[in-house]
């Protein structure tokens, strides 16, 4: 009995240590194979694409006001270039054998091809830990910005390293189920040509099966409560979807058993669940809360009173309000003393939630003023979520809020009309206004021009999807070319010829003596025609 047990203990011993002795070269092949893949040339090329990418986004970004819930999701597009360089580093990695004809020797070696596939998969976990430490410095750069506003979606900032997390897994998989060198870019391409479907294709529910859900880029910067992202159930797709692919790859490579089975059956089950969930419809509760938002904002919304003008704006963008004061101050300071309004508001709006709201003219402009008389806000000047000169979206809100402010203080008892129009003077001195408030709102003015193309009339949105405001052609341009001159020099003059400048019948020919410039006939401008 005593000869048995002892035979027993004896057997059971060579085969832990041949466990401990595979755990622990499993373990160090990982970390052999982690550099060797920081240094792969697919990896370091586009590493330095990110780095790049981020560096230019920086410097010839324009004027920065960020949101932090949009930067938060931002950083996982960058992260798609590096993934796909994991992709064909761990690929030709796990084929490495083969490519250089010395299967025989891996083979004789102390570990299986199983955990050769488990030692490759763990290799692009520092590039994960790399990637999460890159995006959360992006969002924490933004975050320390003066103008930012809104929260940090954590999950959101996680994404972009669970995908390369993924694009590993998802490469030694194919490479083990393929062996072809060839077609590793093959299959890269691939997935290159869902993930630009998966962009063109911004609203659609199946996006989310993809790596990274785009937004449409017509969608405005929305206050938390109202994004409809499952970013949680998604980077459990995720890792769901690294752990099925890794642990099917070891199938493939010889580890056969029913415990292996089951391990696959149950984390394949956890991946499609979650990958179902992310499809289901917006809750109630965020529909609800979208349509209240865009019809109602009142109720909402947070409100600060500076220098007797009312701002109000979702509590997340509240501090946005800092930025329109500078706008409204830099208009007001050249209105004569008796056209300072003693009492103004300014109220935040959305209305192209969902990417499919596109413009509009009377609706919801008259339902959001009689919602701001409830509130105690009447007529209050409109501002949508966007600011800055970032982008053409950005720049054309900005704009658009400055100049429905200054037409607001042209025709203060003319009332919320659903589409103003400003012709002759008025233009000039409105849109003149708005552009020299603030640097932001002048190169705004000026990068609105460069995206008209043509028309006799130029149109204004402060708020995505609402056209509020059409000036005269001529008018702007005159503007523009005020614009280039000393602002002391030209505010002086629209002070004192306050009357006549904004008088409705004077044009621009009759305002451009009194303010110094030259201008163009009608039958010199574009198509002899103007917009009034």
């Amino acid at each position: 009995m005593t000869q048995m047990q002892e035979s027993s203990v004896h057997s059971d011993v060579p085969i832990q240590r041949r466990y401990d002795r595979g755990r622990r070269a499993t373990l160090a092949l990982a970390r052999v194979e982690s550099w060797r893949l920081l240094r792969h040339p697919a990896v370091l090329g586009t590493l330095a694409a990110y780095l790049a990418e981020w560096v230019y986004s920086v410097a010839v970004g324009g004027n920065w006001f960020p949101v932090l819930q949009d930067e938060s999701r931002f950083t996982q597009m960058p992260l798609l270039l590096v993934a796909a360089g994991v992709f064909l580093a761990v690929y030709l990695s796990v084929l490495r054998p083969a490519r250089d004809a010395v299967v025989d020797v891996y083979e004789a070696a102390v570990l299986e091809s199983w955990q050769r596939i488990v030692a490759h998969v763990l290799s692009v976990v520092p590039l994960a830990v790399i990637a999460a430490v890159g995006s959360a410095v992006r969002v924490g750069l933004a975050a320390a910005t003066p103008s930012a506003v809104g929260s940090i979606a954590v999950v959101e900032v996680l994404t972009g390293p669970a995908v390369i997390l993924t694009a590993g897994a998802l490469a030694a998989l194919a490479a083990t189920a393929v062996r072809s060198t060839a077609a590793g870019p093959l299959i890269l391409t691939v997935l290159g040509v869902v993930t630009v479907a998966s962009a063109l294709s911004a609203t659609s529910a199946w996006r989310w099966l993809t790596l990274v859900a785009f937004e449409h880029e017509s969608i405005p910067p929305l206050p938390h409560a109202l994004l409809y992202r499952p970013a949680e159930l998604h980077v459990a797709y995720l890792l769901g979807l690294t752990v099925s692919a890794a642990l099917v790859a070891m199938v493939l490579s010889g580890l056969r058993s029913l415990r292996m089975t089951v391990a696959v059956v149950v984390v394949l089950a956890i991946t499609l669940g979650a990958a179902a969930a992310q499809l289901r419809p917006m809750p109630t509760q965020t529909a609800q809360a979208r349509e209240e938002a865009r019809t109602a904002p009142a109720d909402t919304q947070r409100c600060a009173v500076v220098e007797k003008v009312t701002y109000c704006a979702f509590p997340e963008f509240f501090d946005r309000h800092q930025q329109w004061t500078e706008v409204t101050q830099g208009i007001m300071r050249w209105l004569p003393e008796d056209r300072v309004p003693g009492r103004l508001a300014v109220r935040q709006h959305l209305w192209a939630i969902d990417g499919k709201g596109g413009t509009v003219n009377s609706a919801p402009v008259q339902g959001w003023a009689a919602d701001d008389a409830v509130a105690g806000t009447e007529n209050a000047v409109m501002v949508g979520t966007r600011w800055g000169n970032r982008n053409n979206a950005d720049s054309s809100a900005t704009i658009g809020f400055a100049a429905a402010l200054a037409t607001r203080l042209l025709e203060p008892q003319d009332g919320r009309e659903p589409v103003a129009q400003l012709c002759g003077g008025r233009a000039v001195v409105a849109l003149w206004l708005a552009a020299q408030a603030t640097a932001e709102t002048g190169q705004a003015l000026r990068d609105r021009m460069s995206a008209v193309v043509a028309g006799t009339s130029v149109s204004f949105r402060p708020v995505d999807g609402v056209h509020a405001l059409s000036v005269d052609r001529r008018g702007v341009e005159a503007a523009l070319t005020l614009l280039e001159r000393p602002v002391s020099e030209v505010g002086p003059k629209i002070t004192r010829s306050w009357d006549t400048l904004t008088a409705p019948g004077l044009t621009v020919e009759q305002a451009a003596p009194l303010l110094g410039i030259q201008v163009h006939s009608p039958a010199q401008a574009e198509g002899g025609a103007t917009g009034c």
